[in-house]
């Protein structure tokens, strides 16, 4: 049961900020488009909502996926941000979301079609972020111009 809360053991915690809202923002598990719109509890914090036990990390906060895109209808800004993350971001995909008005984020682990060279030169975005676990670096996964391999 490595990685799961069971009942009457950890408690896990994720934010809900009260000076913005969650429902400003547009979220699509894939790219932009209506057949990948989501709803926020479907892919944040879904175990804790259903008060499942035991709640694994992915339940806790967000499942490692592919490609998740999030508008933010009230951003301040027109930036369009791609963040190349691993599950060590999966609690915070929302907060970092508030600061652009859209932000993609791609998990290399799971986009063994295409790499991150096409998929960026596929794409129009305003700043790259990089934020993963430190110790992964050295992986071969992270030559960014071929796709990882399997």
């Amino acid at each position: 049961m490595a990685g799961q809360i069971k009942e009457h053991s950890d408690f896990p915690c994720y934010y809900d900020p009260n000076t913005y809202s969650y429902d400003d923002f547009t979220i699509y598990k894939g790219s932009v488009s209506k057949d990948n719109l989501v709803s926020r509890e479907t892919i944040y914090a879904s175990g804790i909502r259903q008060h499942a036990i035991p709640v694994d990390y992915a339940m806790a906060y967000t499942y490692d996926l592919k490609e998740i895109n999030i508008v933010n209808k009230k951003s301040p800004n027109k930036l369009r941000a791609l963040i190349i993350k691993d599950s060590y971001v999966n609690p915070m995909i929302f907060q970092y979301a508030h600061h652009f008005e859209t932000t993609t984020y791609y998990d290399i682990r799971h986009n063994r079609d295409r790499s991150v060279f096409d998929f960026v030169n596929q794409n129009k975005f305003d700043l790259v972020i990089l934020l993963y676990n430190d110790e992964v670096y050295v992986d071969p996964m992270y030559i960014f111009d071929r796709v990882p391999p399997k």
